[in-house]
């Protein structure tokens, strides 16, 4: 198994190359858990595959490379008995090029071969300067000032959030909040001068402190919910923005997507979780094929230096949290 060298790899405090690996090191398992590589060997292979899913995520990978992959009849085994009776089955992993001799589609043009998500990765605890709750907050509005409208339906679950953090604020007319003490003053605790977009150290953290971001994100984002499909949707002018809270999402384990269109400002980050995130939300025992991305594409690809990674199971690589194996 071999990864392209430059493929950033999630480690405990957060992301390493994967030529910058080295044995003794920690990577997190595809069930989210540290795991300790126990080898490593960087060379230049003899062919190299980009594997593509249908969420946009993808990786550069060689040929001994095997990808944890369920077909199509596995997936329909798994809907008919869901919640019948507990399947035991044991894992398949192929590599590119044996998915390609199988074919990626059926006559029917139905995708043969998915990956399932990662579990949420297990970061190790942030000492954040400010509650990452409160920080979700900020950076929805970019509000430097901690000042706050609150929608009437949310405001009592936003205030007692709040508190709840050894928090408080001050209350004003028209639902206007203004959160104390001062974002700015805690963040400089910490930080050379006030950030203006979310600090890295807030993408990692402890499984909580990465939810409770994004309970405060969409505290003020009360129509992000769509109840018909039961997913978010948030819109931003800013891809950047939503391609890091896109990787927030996917580091707990969510499927996600982000539709950028060049002929509009405004982009799309969609996703499903069962994790509790607003009131609104709708918590389904079975979100239909949001556990898992399908493989859509796998290309023949430059041959560039990659890095053989040795693990006692799959681990995970890239920002979309892959599972791969050797």
């Amino acid at each position: 198994m071999a990864i392209e060298a430059n493929t950033p790899v999630p480690i405990p405090n957060g992301w390493a190359l994967a030529k910058h690996l080295k044995k003794g090191d920690y990577v997190f398992s595809s069930k989210g858990l540290p795991i300790q590589i126990v080898g490593t060997h960087e060379y230049i292979p003899t062919n190299c595959y980009e594997v593509l899913l249908n969420d946009g995520v993808s990786v550069l990978v060689d040929n001994h490379t095997r990808l944890p992959v369920s077909d199509i009849n596995r997936r329909w085994v798994e809907n008919q008995y869901q919640a019948k009776r507990k399947q035991r089955s044991v894992q398949k992993f192929a590599t590119p090029q044996e998915l390609l001799d199988v074919g990626l589609t059926t006559q029917r043009g139905d995708r043969i071969f998915s990956i399932n998500n990662t579990a949420p990765i297990q970061f190790i605890w942030e000492d954040h300067p400010v509650p990452p709750f409160i920080v979700g907050m900020w950076m929805t509005k970019r509000n430097m000032r901690g000042r706050f409208i609150l929608k009437p339906e949310n405001s009592e679950f936003i205030k007692k959030k709040i508190r709840s953090y050894g928090w408080n604020y001050v209350e004003e007319s028209g639902n206007l909040i203004e959160i104390r003490p001062s974002i700015n003053h805690s963040f400089i605790t910490k930080y050379p001068t006030v950030p203006k977009v979310l600090p890295p150290e807030y993408c990692f953290g402890a499984i909580k402190q990465r939810v409770e971001l994004l309970q405060g994100f969409l505290a003020l984002r009360p129509n992000a919910y769509n109840k018909k499909c039961k997913e978010f949707e948030i819109f931003s002018t800013d891809l950047r923005f939503l391609i890091t809270i896109q990787g927030i999402c996917e580091s707990l384990g969510m499927k996600t997507q982000v539709f950028s269109r060049d002929h509009s400002i405004t982009h799309k980050l969609r996703f499903k979780t069962n994790i509790p995130l607003t009131k609104e939300q709708e918590i389904v025992t079975n979100l239909k094929n949001a556990g898992r991305r399908m493989i859509t594409k796998i290309d023949t690809a430059p041959i560039r230096s990659c890095v053989h990674i040795k693990t006692a199971e799959p681990f995970v690589v890239g920002q979309g949290f892959l599972p791969i194996w050797h």
